[in-house]
C-alpha cells in the first residue's frame, strides 16, 4: 500500500513524470495508530523531495479518525499561516486507510539529555504562542476545567486511583473563581515531537492529540515529561517538579493547576487511543499499556504524595 500512495503523491501532487525512491526508512516510532516512513524521491539530476508519510494501520473508521483529525488540524493551521508546523503535501484514503503526507523537515529531534531545556524553551514558547494567538477562543473558568477533569478521568479511574489529584484541582479554585484564556493546544508536546531545524527554528510535529478551547497546558507538560526522561523514567519528587513548572506571572497554585490539568487531559487522550486499539484487537491489555504511560505514572506518584501530605497534616 505504501508504494501505491507514494506513486499517487509523486504523480498527482508533485507532478513528477519520472521519479524514483532513493531512501525509504520505515518504523520511525512505536505509534500503534499508524505506520510511518520517511521517503526521498529523486526526479532529474538535482530535484529531491523528502516526504514524511503516515498511514492508518487498518481501514477501521475508529482508527482513521485520529489521522483524519490530525490532517484537519494541520490544514487549519497552515491556512492561518502558522509557520511552526510541517508543510502538508496530501491527505486522503487508499483501500479505506487514511493517510497524511507531510514535507520532510531537515533538522534534529529535541533531546533533553543533550539540549538544555532552558535554552530551548524560549523558542518553543514562541512557536506555541504563534498557534495560541491564531486560534484564540473564549475564556473558561477553573470550575469548568475541574468539571472537564472529572470527565477526562472517568475511564482511567476504573483502573487507578486519582482522587487526590481531583481534590487538589478543586482546592485551587478560589471562591470568586478565575478565568483562563483558551486556544488550540498541541496536547502531546514531548521532546520527540519537537524538531530543531538546521537554521535554529522550531517545528512541532504530531498533532494527533490537539484540541481547541483548552488552556495553555503544553509547556508545563513538556517540562514534566522532559524531567521524567532525563531521570531514566523515574520521576523527580513530583511536588517539587510541580513547583518548578512556573510558566507565567500567575500565582504558583494556578501554574500547578495547569500542570495537573494537562496531565489529566493527556491521560484521557491516551486512554481513548488505547481503548480504541483494544477494541480493534491491536493491543490486548489496556490497563497494562495505560499503567506504563508517562501520564499515569506521573499522576499516580503525584496522587500518592498528595495523599501522604493530607495524612500527615496536623489535626486542627
Amino acid at each position: 500500500m505504501m508504494n501505491e500512495i507514494i506513486s499517487k503523491i509523486a504523480e498527482e501532487k508533485l507532478k513528477l513524470s519520472k521519479w524514483k525512491v532513493t531512501m525509504f526508512i520505515s518504523s520511525l516510532s512505536d505509534d500503534y495508530l499508524a505506520n510511518e516512513c520517511l521517503i526521498t524521491l529523486k526526479s532529474g539530476k538535482k530535484e529531491n523531495y523528502t516526504i514524511f508519510l503516515k498511514v492508518s494501520r487498518t481501514a477501521s473508521k475508529r482508527i482513521n479518525r485520529f489521522l483524519e483529525g490530525e490532517s484537519d488540524t494541520l490544514r487549519y493551521l497552515l491556512s492561518n499561516n502558522v509557520n511552526c508546523v510541517p508543510g502538508m503535501i496530501d491527505c486522503g484514503y487508499l483501500n479505506g486507510c487514511a493517510y497524511l503526507a507531510e514535507k520532510g523537515i531537515s533538522g534534529t529531534k529535541f533531546n533533553p539529555k543533550t539540549e538544555h531545556l532552558c535554552d530551548a524553551l524560549p523558542r518553543v514558547k514562541e512557536s506555541l504562542n504563534e498557534i495560541y494567538d491564531k486560534t484564540r477562543s473564549k475564556d473558561v473558568s477553573l470550575n469548568e476545567l475541574v468539571d472537564r477533569a472529572h470527565r477526562y478521568l472517568e475511564i482511567p479511574s476504573e483502573y487507578f486511583e486519582f482522587g487526590g489529584v481531583l481534590d487538589r484541582l478543586e482546592g485551587i479554585v478560589p471562591e470568586d473563581d478565575s478565568l483562563f484564556p483558551t486556544a488550540m493546544v498541541h496536547g502531546n508536546l514531548t521532546p520527540n515531537n519537537i524538531v530543531i531545524t538546521s537554521d535554529g527554528k522550531i517545528k512541532l510535529l504530531n498533532f494527533t492529540a490537539s484540541k481547541f478551547d483548552e488552556p495553555p497546558i503544553d509547556i508545563p507538560f513538556l517540562i514534566l515529561n522532559s524531567r521524567y526522561l532525563e531521570n531514566k523514567n523515574v520521576l523527580l519528587n513530583p511536588i517539587e517538579a510541580l513547583n518548578q513548572c512556573r510558566i507565567s506571572s500567575m500565582p504558583q497554585e494556578f501554574n500547578t493547576f495547569l500542570v495537573l490539568y494537562g496531565l489529566v487531559r493527556s491521560l484521557s487522550v491516551k486512554t481513548d487511543i488505547l481503548k480504541t486499539l483494544e477494541d480493534e484487537l491491536i493491543i490486548r491489555d489496556l490497563k497494562e499499556f495505560l499503567f506504563t504511560s508517562f501520564e499515569t505514572q506521573a499522576l499516580l506518584e503525584i496522587n500518592l504524595n498528595l495523599s501522604i501530605r493530607n495524612y500527615l497534616r496536623p489535626k486542627t
